[in-house]
């Protein structure tokens, strides 16, 4: 199963959280919380897939967890999750 990185950074003049995914340009979202946060990202991540399997469009590869820590670090991360889609054969 492949898994996503996501990267949690904090927006303190808007109070939210905003969730991106290095590897899917275009996937992300905003929540109060970091909890919420993450919660959406799934939410996101669903729809983001859905959309490409509308188009025909596959996926990018994911790039390794360990490539990306440097990418949350300069990004001010507060919070990373490896989040990934049920395989729809099971």
């Amino acid at each position: 199963m492949k898994g996503y990185f996501a990267i949690v950074q904090r927006d303190d003049n808007a109070e939210i959280y905003r969730v991106e995914f290095p590897d899917l340009p275009g996937c992300d979202c905003e929540a109060p919380t970091v909890e919420d946060a993450l919660h959406a990202a799934e939410r996101e991540l669903r729809s983001f897939f859905d959309d490409l399997d509308e188009d025909n469009a596959s996926a990018p590869s994911p790039r390794p967890a360990e490539e990306l820590h440097d990418v949350a670090d300069e990004k001010g991360g507060v919070a990373a999750a490896c989040l990934s889609l049920p395989n729809p054969s099971t």
